[in-house]
């Protein structure tokens, strides 16, 4: 099992504290990453990205990240950065819909990350990222 990845989910919140409370005192969860709009967090070492949405809550929303519209909810996939370059190469050959086109995040920083969003058939908006350093290890 060494070679499992972690898996993730992104969703809305209304209240970055009533989540805090749930996730971390209820469940026994630790807090990662996190600013004023959103919240990593350590679900049994997988990864919740709590996204702060105060106003027009909806099951389905697009938040601004980088100028790049982000949908939410979403899931995803950490992975290595060699596989997340050949996964983008093979992806560039196909029919494939790119939400968010490949792109780099935070470049010369300890939180480098790779970035791209495609659906899949059904509509459903899948991530594949990495972090130029501690892909593995999430919470810092």
């Amino acid at each position: 099992m060494s070679d499992l990845r972690p898996f993730y989910l992104a969703f809305p919140v209304r209240d970055f504290e009533v989540s805090r409370e749930f996730y971390v005192d209820t469940l026994g969860c630790t807090l990662g990453r996190g600013g004023s709009d959103c919240q990593d967090v350590d679900f049994f070492g997988h990864l919740l990205v709590l996204h702060l949405v105060k106003d027009n809550y909806a099951e389905n929303i697009s938040l601004n990240k980088d100028g790049h519209g982000i949908p939410i909810p979403h899931f995803g996939a950490l992975i290595q950065w060699h596989a997340w370059e050949e996964l983008r190469d093979k992806i560039k050959g196909t029919d494939c819909d790119l939400v968010v086109e490949p792109y780099v995040r935070n470049d010369g920083t300890d939180s480098a990350q790779v970035i791209m969003f495609i659906t899949d058939p059904n509509g459903n908006t899948i991530e594949f990222k990495s972090f130029k350093k501690n892909v593995e290890n999430f919470k810092t």
